[in-house]
């Protein structure tokens, strides 16, 4: 028993790995994609919402949402690759591709949006 009472502590006082949006859209900011990126050594997508012209996408579903799901996605110092599929994962409904930069506290996270039947946009992607 006091074996298993360390462990539980010692699982207790590990840090907790936060979660942060990363959010893209257009310099008109006609479209959004919106991430719950987790902290991990890997990239994990927590959630994804998207937005255009008045129709709205999630992974969380709701009413008045169309139910997506996260594909694929890949994430490094230089770019952010993510794959977004119908709810069953037979279609791409959206494919987002950004380049990052930086320099000293500057930095630049930019790209292409793709959703299915709906266009194409040049976005920038910012950190909150």
């Amino acid at each position: 028993q006091l074996v298993v009472a360390a462990a539980v502590l010692t699982c207790l006082a590990l840090p907790a790995r936060a979660a942060d949006w990363t959010d893209c859209v257009d310099s008109d900011e006609t479209v959004a994609m919106k991430l719950l990126l987790a902290d991990t050594d890997v990239m994990s997508i927590d959630t994804i919402e998207m937005e255009t012209d008045g129709k709205k996408w999630s992974t969380a579903g709701g009413a008045g949402v169309t139910k997506i799901t996260t594909g694929q996605g890949f994430d490094t110092d230089e770019q952010m690759l993510v794959d977004v599929t119908d709810e069953k994962g037979a279609e791409i409904v959206a494919q987002l591709r950004v380049y990052k930069a930086f320099e000293g506290e500057d930095y630049v996270f930019g790209g292409t949006l793709r959703i299915a039947g709906a266009g194409a946009w040049a976005v920038e992607c910012a950190s909150r």
